[in-house]
């Protein structure tokens, strides 16, 4: 009875995982498309080539965090929630979180060394550092949760 509800649980959150993906794919197929395509609708920031690869930098870590989940999502349906491989998972999402953090950082960098400064766009790229790190630092503190309650559950099942 008890895997049944793990596994319903975990299907959900696939589901959602599945969804997240989709939005995140359809997100960055029209920045794509509308930054190629419509220029005017976007304020004039870095080039369209630089954009569109700190963009998807963006992406791909967004992606490397669903795939992640997806293996956490996984863990659960097993009910195996509190395991050594689910600390993993959400220690790689860690690593995600501080690479976009990186990325961004790096747009700024090359809108200053390029010469293309606009405060707005210096502002939500600071905005979007902040919540890359804190991101990281959840998923860190999620993935020493885990491994803590391994630790004790795996303490227990020795002493009993």
């Amino acid at each position: 009875m008890k895997l049944a509800k793990q596994k319903k649980i975990s299907n959900w959150l696939k589901g959602l995982d599945i969804l997240l993906s989709l939005m995140v794919l359809t997100f960055f197929v029209g920045v794509t498309y509308a930054k190629l395509n419509i220029p005017d609708l976007f304020y004039r920031i870095e080039s369209t080539n630089v954009f569109l690869i700190f963009a998807w930098i963006v992406a791909i870590c967004i992606f490397v965090v669903l795939f992640e989940f997806w293996k956490v999502c996984t863990q659960i349906g097993m009910d195996n929630s509190f395991s050594i491989e689910n600390s993993e998972y959400f220690h790689h999402m860690t690593i995600s979180g501080v690479v976009a953090a990186i990325t961004f950082l790096g747009r700024i960098i090359w809108i200053l060394i390029a010469q293309e400064v606009n405060i707005m766009s210096i502002l939500i790229i600071a905005v979007e550092i902040i919540l890359s790190l804190m991101f990281a630092v959840l998923a860190e503190a999620m993935s020493k949760l885990i491994l803590n309650a391994y630790e004790m559950k795996h303490e227990n099942d020795l002493t009993i």
